[in-house]
């Protein structure tokens, strides 16, 4: 007697092999006839399926109809469980006042399964960093501060900020969020015009003149400031301005004089302004009021 068995997966494969006698059997009872086959590793998402047949032929050669004997399925790999991912970091303001203070950190975070933990790496100045959770706002969004230290150096001081998200199987991905900088000791910016603010009445096409002075008041110890002068417009302006702003600098105690031409193109009462900004932003913008009226020529 000759036993074999045939097996046919879903995914194309055939195999035949011989089944063997497992022991000697008398004349009134059948023999058991047994194999082992080793199904191969499913590397795919989705379940492979083995169904087995078993046929038999005698010493006559005559055959026996072949029995199906069932299927055996093996499992898929499970879906790839990715990393979390972080997007939409960042960190406000990017400049800070000497005197240091809050920083808002914030990213988007999410994942195909859940995630577990969301935090910000500050690395300092001096290279030592911080580790500031961020809570979640939404489903996906988190939140998180950073109280900035004061800058009692003359230099600038920059720190730089990771965001990293992690799932519940552990897993961390991260986005860089940016630096930002907590600025040196400077002064303040003042403002104001020697001759008075009202240049009078003007004749229409003619030029008249005041000087705005600006002044820092910072110390010996802190940095110059990088400004710039403008107007509200028309009929006011900055003389020797470019694209109508002047961009200077100006170092601690020092006094820079500007001046501001008003020439009225048509009559009556007009009403500006000369406008002092600070390239760090680190102070309101300095306003100093102009005002004058045009008048037509006096005829003989």
């Amino acid at each position: 007697m000759i036993v074999w068995g045939e097996i046919a997966s879903t995914e194309g494969g055939y195999y035949a092999f011989e089944m063997l006698p497992t022991e000697e059997t008398s004349n009134d009872n059948p023999r058991t006839y047994r194999a082992e086959f080793g199904a191969p590793a499913n590397y795919q998402e989705w379940p492979v399926t083995y169904q087995t047949t078993v046929s038999a032929r005698d010493v006559e050669e005559a055959f026996a109809e072949s029995v199906y004997a069932g299927e055996t399925e093996v499992a898929g790999l499970p879906p790839f469980d990715e990393a979390p991912y972080v997007s939409n970091a960042t960190v406000t303001p990017l400049r800070v006042g000497s005197s240091g203070g809050r920083v808002k950190i914030s990213a988007d975070v999410s994942d195909n399964r859940s995630v577990n933990y969301v935090f910000a790496i500050v690395t300092l100045p001096d290279e030592t960093q911080k580790e500031v959770p961020l809570d979640p706002t939404s489903s996906s969004h988190f939140e998180g501060f950073f109280k900035a230290p004061a800058n009692l150096g003359t230099a600038p001081q920059q720190y730089s900020v990771i965001v990293y998200g992690e799932d519940d199987a552990g897993q961390r991905s991260y986005e860089t969020a940016g630096p930002f900088v907590v600025s040196p000791r400077t002064g303040l910016l003042n403002a104001w015009t020697t001759e008075g603010s009202y240049f009078g009445k003007v004749v229409l096409g003619t030029t008249a003149t005041r000087t705005v002075v600006v002044h820092n008041n910072g110390g010996p110890k802190t940095l110059p400031i990088k400004a710039s002068i403008t107007t509200s417009g028309a009929p006011f302006s900055i003389r020797w301005a470019t694209d109508g702003k002047y961009d200077f600098t100006i170092g601690p105690g020092e006094t820079i004089g500007f001046t501001v031409d008003f020439v009225p193109l048509s009559r009556g009462f007009t009403t500006g302004s000369a406008i002092v900004s600070r390239a760090d932003a680190l102070q309101p913008d300095v306003t100093v009021g102009l005002s004058g009226v045009g008048v037509n020529q006096p005829t003989g």
